[in-house]
């Protein structure tokens, strides 16, 4: 699953991801989508944008483990400034 605001980003990650190295990508540009249509056991990992409207990356995670605690997730930013967790 991938989660990023930017439609451009979402386009080019699933390009990379899918038609590149063959990886099913089911990609979202709204969270709450994305968490909506999240199915617990069925993704592998999520690649989350931190900085998004509704809900930021960390929260949409949080959210997700709670419906699957296997769920692994690599966040991902367009800032250039060091975000402490």
């Amino acid at each position: 699953m991938l989660v990023d605001d930017e439609p451009d980003v979402t386009m080019l990650f699933s390009m990379v991801l899918n038609a590149r190295n063959g990886f099913d990508v089911h990609s979202f540009n709204d969270p709450l989508l994305a968490l909506s249509n999240f199915k617990p056991d069925y993704y592998n990992l999520a690649i989350l944008d931190i900085k998004m409207p509704k809900m930021s990356g960390f929260e949409l995670y949080a959210e997700m483990k709670k419906k699957d605690s296997k769920i692994r997730a690599c966040f991902i930013t367009a800032t250039d400034k060091i975000l402490r967790v």
